[in-house]
């Protein structure tokens, strides 16, 4: 990381000897600006990705110790009764529809047959 912002650093002093009142200077400026912050965003995606993947190694099998134990101590049978209430409330604030469409959809297709 601090290799990149010395670079950083040294780009930035670079851009700013330039004289951005020669003519095409500014365009060229900003255009060395523009490619040079997307070289940095991929070096930077690299190193965070090697970051993440370092985390998830280290992270992941504390996490699924937690699941397991999670698992373990809930309570199965109150779980599926909780799940029973909401699905008859989402069931009751929008009943199931008279049909499934499917005769819509087929009648779109034709449409577009047709045409």
């Amino acid at each position: 990381m601090a290799a990149v912002a010395e670079e950083l650093n040294d780009r930035l002093k670079l851009e700013n000897a330039l004289d951005p009142t020669q003519k095409g200077g500014l365009i060229i400026r900003r255009l060395r600006r523009c490619f040079w912050q997307e070289e940095m965003k991929q070096k930077l995606t690299e190193e965070v990705k090697k970051q993440l993947v370092q985390n998830w190694q280290r992270v992941g099998p504390l996490l699924e110790e937690q699941r397991e134990e999670d698992v373990r101590n809930s309570d199965t049978v109150s779980n599926v009764a909780a799940f029973g209430r909401l699905y008859a409330m989402a069931l009751a604030a929008s009943p199931p529809l008279p049909t499934s469409g499917l005769v819509e959809q087929q009648r779109f297709f034709a449409k577009l047959r047709s045409t």
